[in-house]
């Protein structure tokens, strides 16, 4: 089924290009969390995105998983950026800073045009990840 599904997950991202450019918006693709039944969890399925001129959604919290995050900057290009954390075992949503993804590092290598959106399962949570990623953002990393 791997295949399969493999197969079926290009033939969508082709039709996201057709909507892309009906559209004329950017659709960005979301890396996922370490389950093995996703095929986006390394960086080098960018080479798909790039290959159909489709945005990439950077999830931390789903690159922290895969144990990845570092090589997903390096790559770059990402367009949006999901910000969560977590403690490395499960897709947690955590508030920033409470896991352990390097969240220090990770903002200053965001691209200034990149959109970031604070991922969290419940509103405190949000509310403490704003609170902790201001400075970071605000004094650069």
């Amino acid at each position: 089924m791997r295949e399969k599904s493999y197969a079926s997950l290009l033939r969508s991202l082709n039709e996201f290009v057709r909507l892309q450019e009906e559209y004329g918006i950017t659709i960005c693709v979301e890396n996922m969390g370490g389950w093995e039944c996703c095929h986006f969890r390394t960086p080098e399925f960018l080479a798909e995105l790039r290959e159909r001129d489709l945005g990439f959604a950077l999830d931390v919290g789903h690159a922290v998983l895969n144990r990845n995050l570092d090589l997903f900057l390096e790559a770059g290009g990402f367009c949006h950026v999901h910000l969560h954390d977590n403690g490395g075992e499960t897709d947690d949503h955590l508030a920033c800073g409470n896991g352990i993804a390097n969240f220090s590092s990770l903002i200053s290598r965001i691209p200034d045009q990149a959109t970031l959106v604070v991922e969290t399962k419940a509103l405190p949570a949000a509310d403490r990840s704003l609170r902790f990623l201001a400075p970071l953002i605000d004094g650069g990393g």
